[in-house]
């Protein structure tokens, strides 16, 4: 059992010590600040005309939802906001040429009704936005202008696509500002007849109205009385239009006293009132002789029942799988409503059903398997049946997946070849389930199987092969087939020793220990030169100047850097050249020191000033030039012992996974989605 030990001890810290060499020094990327940005030009012409022909047809909804659409489209900084300011200036025209169109519509049917005080203040409002949007479209036209320059239209050939997209886009532009010349004529044209209006000498009328009621249930008749006059005299044979809540909802005539009677059903409207009113308007002769009036308002109350749902379901509900809907429909007085159609639907699934003789109601509804878990709302609904309102129930219904539970066993450690057998069970807080498909996977092996119990046994075979001894991930995926149960996943780590590969990893064991070896033998010489340099160095020539002694404020920082060059001249076996400058010898070792160059950097640039500069060091400097002297040092001490090191602790690690690491594992998971 010692020699098996021994020998996996040797095999993981193998393994291990190639994975850790293996790794990368660093992970390329892209520097954001240094992707170009690109933006079509004709793409973005194109869509500016497109919004340009919605409006010049008067289409507006249609051009602002293409301009809150480019909104979420993204635009380099360099046009950003200069296409921000040309979709703001789009949209205060859509609005403005829109609330014209709007107040010019209304004018006019006040005009035809003869309500020249209504009319008036319509066609004033209508001449304030269509001057607003004259000075709209001169900003958008100059606007048009500075966002061409910027995405390069001017700079373009005269026959390419970008330039034929901008000359359409302007032609966009002219059709644009006549339509705002037809808006004007028309405004021009409505003023006109409010004047021919005003010149006539039109005779004042009177409406007045009775109603048989005040309150009535909904689907019950309403009788109206009323007269017509014209000073003191009746008007005979004029028509009258009864409105109801606003839409006219009867006609009627008066007789020879100027009398009308008209009856109004009330509609199923489950409102607290409506209001009636009678209208005439001149027709025929009457038009050039009479004033259209209209007679006061009389509220009328509508009388209904209220109906309310009370409704029981469960909090949570599961995609693909039913659950259950139930309740009364009740009066507010607490009475049941018979016959009344239920409505249920939730996340666009729905389901109906009718109350019973006690107004109760039950259904079944199943969410789409499709369904994202999450929060929505369940509506429970009754539809209107004669005096009976219709009732609304919205409640909360969170769409989850049920958790799996997944219990396996597997050997924890596996010397290859091995047949490794994996033994569980699987359920669900739901129910036992069948139909889930589990596998297993290991390295490059894994096993599939169908439940059809609940419990699973796997076999995953792992032949000889030339992979790597260490810990590798075992993975035990339990897939169901129904969509309310979410799949479970549970991985846990095996140790997978490799004999075949130990020949081949204690091969590559012998150059590691020999370079171990002869860095130790480096350690020693730097020792040796740091024992010399203590001894007291009186001068050494530098690679630039001669330097007889070693005297004067600086003195101390020189001595750090001649020390330092000693060091790496002796680890490296390298010299400085006779015609080697500071820095042209700090260029030259700065590859073979890696991330030590920055100390001996440092030490060159204050050399560097202790020979040229007239500036005094400080405190500060020589204390700078000793840190300097022993980090350079220090790592060049454990790049001798680097290799060793490792070794040493790659072994360390591998005897205690294999004291401790268990034969074999008995996992459980409670799915944690």
């Amino acid at each position: 059992m010692g020699h098996v030990k021994a020998l996996t001890i040797v095999l993981l810290a193998l393994s291990l010590t190639v994975q850790c060499l293996a790794q990368p020094t660093f992970i390329p990327h892209e520097d954001p600040s240094k992707v170009k940005e690109v933006l079509n030009p004709v793409w973005l012409l194109t869509y500016y005309g497109n919004i340009l022909s919605f409006m010049t047809s008067r289409d507006y909804a249609s051009a602002l939802n293409l301009i809150n659409t480019m909104g979420l489209t993204y635009m380099p900084t360099n046009v950003k906001y200069v296409v921000e300011r040309f979709n703001s200036l789009l949209a205060t025209l859509i609005e403005r040429l829109n609330r014209t169109e709007a107040l010019l519509t209304q004018a006019s049917a006040l005009l035809n009704a003869h309500r020249l005080t209504e009319a008036k203040p319509k066609l004033e409002d209508a001449s304030i936005t269509l001057g607003g949007a004259n000075i709209t479209l001169i900003e958008l036209e100059q606007a048009s202008k500075e966002l061409a320059s910027r995405i390069g239209v001017f700079a373009s050939p005269a026959e390419s696509k970008v330039r034929e997209a901008y000359d359409k886009l302007m032609d966009l532009m002219v059709r644009l500002k006549t339509l705002w010349l037809r808006y004007l004529e028309l405004l021009r044209s409505l003023r006109e007849e409010t004047l021919e209006l005003e010149a006539l000498e039109l005779k004042e009328t009177r409406l007045k109205i009775w109603l048989s009621r005040a309150e009535a249930w909904v689907g019950e008749t309403v009788e109206v009385y009323g007269v017509l006059t014209s000073g003191s005299a009746y008007l005979p044979g004029r028509m009258i239009s009864i409105l109801l809540g606003g839409s006219i909802a009867s006609t009627a005539f008066t007789n020879g006293s100027g009398v009308f009677t008209a009856n109004l059903k009330i509609p199923y409207m489950y409102v607290l009132t409506l209001t009636v009113k009678a209208v005439y308007s001149p027709q025929g002769e009457d038009d050039r002789i009479y004033k259209p009036c209209e007679s006061e308002e009389i509220p009328v109350r509508i009388l209904f029942n209220s109906v309310k749902l009370k409704v029981r379901h469960p909090s949570k509900a599961y995609p693909g799988k039913p659950f259950q809907i139930e309740g009364y429909a009740l009066t507010e007085a607490g009475e049941p409503v018979y016959g009344l159609i239920v409505k249920a639907s939730l996340a666009g699934a729905a389901n109906s059903t009718l109350t019973g003789l006690d107004g109760y109601f039950k259904l079944n509804i199943q969410a789409d398997h499709r369904l994202h878990i999450g929060a929505y709302n369940l509506t429970v609904e009754s539809e209107p049946r004669g005096v009976y309102a219709p009732g609304l129930y919205v409640g909360p219904v969170e769409v989850v997946k049920a958790n799996l539970k997944l219990t396996f066993s597997a050997p924890g450690v596996i010397v290859i070849p091995s047949n490794v057998r994996i033994e569980g069970e699987v359920s669900s807080e739901l129910e036992i389930v069948g139909g889930i498909t589990v596998t297993a996977t290991l390295a490059d092996s894994s096993d599939t199987t169908r439940l059809s119990d609940g419990s699973f046994n796997l076999s995953l075979s792992i032949p000889v092969s030339l992979m790597l001894s260490g810990v590798y991930t075992l993975t035990v995926r339990a897939e169901p087939e129904d969509p309310w149960n979410q799949a479970a996943t549970y991985t846990v780590s095996a140790l997978i020793l490799n004999p075949v590969n130990a020949i081949l990893s204690l091969t590559a064991l012998i150059p590691i220990m020999l370079g171990v070896l002869k860095s130790a033998k480096t350690h020693k010489r730097i020792i040796e030169a740091f024992k010399a340099e203590e001894s007291g160095i009186k001068s050494m020539p530098t690679p630039v100047k001669p330097i007889p002694i070693l005297e004067g404020d600086w003195a101390p920082v020189l001595h750090c850097y001649l020390k330092a060059l000693d060091a790496i001249s002796k680890a490296l076996k390298l010299d400085p050249e006779s015609s080697e400058t500071l820095r042209e010898f700090l260029n030259r070792v700065k590859p073979m020191l890696k991330d030590l160059a920055i100390y001996f950097r440092e030490l060159t640039v204050m050399a560097e000033l202790a020979l040229y500069s007239p500036i005094k060091p400080t405190l500060g400097d020589v204390e700078r030039a000793e840190k300097l002297l022993d980090r350079l040092a220090g790592g060049l001490f454990l790049k001798a012992e680097n290799w060793l090191t490792i070794l040493l602790a790659d072994l360390l690690i591998a005897a205690a996974l294999i004291w401790f690491y268990p034969s074999t594992g008995d996992f459980r998971l409670n799915n944690p989605f």
